[in-house]
């Protein structure tokens, strides 16, 4: 690097590394936020990637407007890290109420504009854009600083290593250390104090009479910044309050990361009977008061109902042992397998309390076996053949979860099905994009399907009735379905009310309509995820997260 004489070379291109490093840690945490409260992590990830380096274009463009004097130079730089610093610093913190406050209004008034995910798309991307504009203005002042004490082509690039240096550091920084050991809202606080600190570099520099002035701003805020730092944990229980306790008496009992996923249970407690929620990043699992009974009930019986035989089961996903508990109420059923790729999750099911009373401690039964490991994984390497298989994944809202509705998965699945046997796989929306993206796979994998809508115990169809609001459940298998000679009864005895699946059967769609649907409908590979494009469209405008 040139060392030029009249100041310290060495302490701009430090500067330069370490709001580099600032940058790209805004940036990653900023998708990583809207991943995970919009899910499609590739969509979010490209969209906050582009608008932000089309921002830098924009503010390196204008640069040109700013004076040339050193000291007027030096100026614009710090008050442009004090922006940054502040915006940066508080960025996720933002975009997480305006989606808790949007989630909120959405229980009251669900369809309105505030209660949508456009208030957060529009905040978000302004901020991505003014980090962006003030960062691209960062490289052109500070070369022409630099190069008033050195050539221009040892300043470029000593600047643009220092810029890639920094970003590069932060990228490795950012997944190894800083997400998993902070979190996003900690991260974003510690970044803002960075960045507000390297005007200390350059403010020895600074020959003018706001000089002190400017140390006493940027000691201000890295005190302020340094104070929501350390209440980042108030701020994220506050965030849990707002997104999962919607109804009377309810509280947050456990909430922690995993290194797969957020988990938070709420509890509250009634007429002396406590009733706990499930939440796994933000996505609803199950509420021990009701729903639970309507939809595990739903995906684990029927299969019960089609399969020639259930000597084995294996469960894909279903950490919360709630797919186990009703598939271990089959005393015929001699092996269970559950593969989750979380430790974690399956630690909590069976070491928590409430959970595990209400899971019925079923993964300590001696028919259930637990392997950790990716489902996707287990199945491809799997040589035993399973009566039922059941898939309770979390909703394919990312690359690595649709895979999971991939033409590919089924085959794989497919190979290790007894003859006779059923797949049951579970869709987020009845009648919806997604729910018929998981049929035509099937059909493209040459398999069959039968799919039904969960219903509430005590809701009775009509004309009036929304199917599309509920979940359905899907299942699949080498043969055609028969109805006509199905006898239900034997399984109809492990339902707590009878009713669900009786309004569930009638209300299964018709064969035609199926079929017409399927005419326009891509199936989902792992090479193209359909998947996610039906997602987007069901889920764009509404949360699919949060009470």
């Amino acid at each position: 690097m040139a060392s030029p004489k009249s100041f310290n070379f060495l302490a701009f291109i430090v500067f330069m590394g370490v709001v580099a490093f600032c940058a790209i840690i805004y940036e990653l945490l900023i998708a990583d936020v809207l991943s995970y409260l919009l899910g499609d992590s590739v969509l979010y990830f490209s969209v906050t990637i582009g608008l932000f380096l089309s921002s830098m274009g924009i503010g390196s463009y204008f640069s040109y407007k700013i004076a040339n004097q050193s000291s007027e130079l030096l100026g614009k730089l710090v008050l442009i890290e004090f922006l940054l610093g502040a915006l940066g610093g508080f960025s996720t913190t933002i975009i997480y109420y305006v989606a808790s406050f949007s989630i909120v209004i959405s229980r009251t008034a669900y369809g309105s504009f505030l209660g949508s995910t456009i208030p957060l798309h529009i905040i978000s991307f302004i901020i991505i854009a003014a980090i962006g504009i003030l960062v691209g203005l960062e490289i052109p002042l500070l070369t022409r600083f630099v190069s008033k004490s050195s050539e221009m082509r040892y300043s470029l690039a000593n600047v643009l290593a220092a810029d890639y240096l920094g970003s590069f550091i932060g990228s490795i920084a950012f997944p190894i250390l800083l997400l998993p050991n902070l979190g996003v809202i900690k991260a974003s606080f510690l970044a803002g104090i960075l960045n507000v600190a390297t005007v200390f570099l350059i403010l020895p520099y600074y020959k003018t009479n706001y000089r002190k002035s400017y140390f006493i701003a940027a000691g201000i805020l890295i005190v302020l910044l340094g104070a929501f730092f350390i209440s980042s944990q108030k701020i994220e229980n506050n965030l849990d309050r707002m997104m999962y306790t919607y109804k009377g008496y309810t509280e947050i009992e456990t909430s922690f990361h995993s290194p797969y996923q957020k988990i938070v249970m709420t509890k509250r407690d009634i007429y002396n009977n406590t009733f706990i929620a499930l939440f796994l990043n933000g996505f609803f699992q199950f509420d021990s008061e009701r729903e639970s009974y309507e939809y595990h009930e739903m995906l684990v019986h029927p299969a019960f109902m089609f399969a020639e035989k259930s000597d084995s089961v294996l469960i894909l996903g279903g950490g919360d042992g709630l797919p186990a508990k009703e598939v271990l109420r089959h005393k015929n059923v001699r092996r269970i397998v559950d593969v989750d790729i979380d430790p974690e999750i399956v630690r909590f099911s069976q070491t928590n309390r409430y959970l595990s009373e209400f899971n019925d401690n079923s993964f300590n039964n001696k028919r259930v076996e637990i392997v950790i490991q990716d489902a996707f994984i287990y199945v491809r390497r799997a040589k035993e053949k399973f009566d039922i298989i059941i898939v309770d994944f979390p909703e394919g809202n990312d690359v690595s979860l649709s895979r999971s509705y991939s033409l590919q998965f089924m085959k794989d699945l497919e190979r290790i099905l007894s003859p006779g046997g059923v797949i049951v796989f579970q869709a987020d929306v009845f009648d919806s994009g997604i729910f018929y993206n998981i049929l035509k796979t099937a059909e493209a994998a040459n398999l069959h399907f039968i799919s039904f809508p969960v219903l509430k115990y005590d809701m009775v169809p009509s004309n009036e009735v929304n199917l599309r609001s509920g979940e359905a459940v899907v299942l699949v298998g080498r043969d055609k379905f028969g109805i006509s000679d199905l006898n239900a009864e034997d399984s109809l005895q492990y339902f707590t009310y009878k009713s669900t699946w009786k309004n569930s059967f009638d209300y299964r769609l018709e064969e035609k309509d199926v079929q017409k649907e399927l005419a326009g409908t891509k199936p989902n590979t792992v090479y193209m995820p359909t998947y996610l494009h039906y997602y987007r469209q069901d889920f764009f405008r509404e949360y699919d997260i949060g009470a």
